[in-house]
């Protein structure tokens, strides 16, 4: 289930007893605090498809800030894509991965030729791959594909917050605590105040991450002793 901003920055309020004078303050402190859980723990996904150019490219999604994994529709099923940065990244070359010479020697097969540097024979290869190229915003394909559509999996950067902004609610907890640590960098009777709801923030993120991600027991409790030392 998720949970409106406005709800949230509203508990908070009554938590501090706090009338709605101080709405905009907290609602501007929630904004930095969702943006700052969705690129750190929430990682909000992006789905985009693309068909590959005549260069064996593809554009990386302008809201990306980390490709997770490419893929490529082979009738009703998904091709995974593997990563592999030896890939020739010049448009006009070809993109296949570059190989050394010595990984093709061995004691049974002696060297036939002087090796190339490029290997053009597309029978060797088991997997099909990709190379990000983050300086021209583009995504290098084996060129063995043409015209193909491509499914392209990342993490987006955090879009624009307001109050109707939902959030899990298993990260609920965790705005509050920030909603209170931000409040109390300015009001807090004592710097002791200020560290504990600093503390519960962090304390409050880091099991939201173990949630997240699923974690064993074991790495749980490791993730809140960190936190107590």
């Amino acid at each position: 289930m998720d949970i409106s901003v406005d709800a949230t920055v509203r508990r908070a309020l009554a938590a501090m007893e706090l009338t709605h004078h101080f709405y905009i303050d907290f609602l501007v402190h929630a904004r930095r605090g969702l943006n700052d859980l969705n690129l750190d723990v929430l990682h909000k996904l992006g789905v985009m498809n693309y068909t590959i150019d005549e260069n064996d490219q593809i554009p990386i999604p302008d809201d990306s800030v980390g490709v997770i994994g490419v893929y490529i529709e082979v009738g009703d099923k998904i091709k995974p894509l593997y990563r592999n940065d030896k890939i020739n990244p010049k448009e006009d070359a070809g993109a296949y991965p570059v190989v050394s010479y010595e990984e093709h020697l061995t004691d049974q097969t002696p060297a036939l030729g002087m090796f190339k540097g490029r290997d053009f024979i597309k029978g060797l290869y088991w997997y099909d791959y990709y190379r990000e190229i983050p300086e021209e915003q583009k995504i290098r394909i084996d060129n063995r594909y043409k015209d193909e559509n491509v499914i392209v999996l990342y993490v987006t950067t955090p879009k624009k917050v307001d109050n109707q902004s939902l959030l899990p609610a298993m990260a609920e907890t965790a705005l509050f605590e920030f909603l209170v640590w931000q409040w109390s960098r300015f009001h807090a009777d004592n710097r002791f105040d200020h560290r504990l709801n600093k503390s519960n923030y962090y304390n409050e993120r880091r099991l939201l991450r173990a949630r997240k991600f699923k974690l064993n027991i074991n790495d749980y409790i490791r993730r809140i002793r960190s936190n107590q030392t």
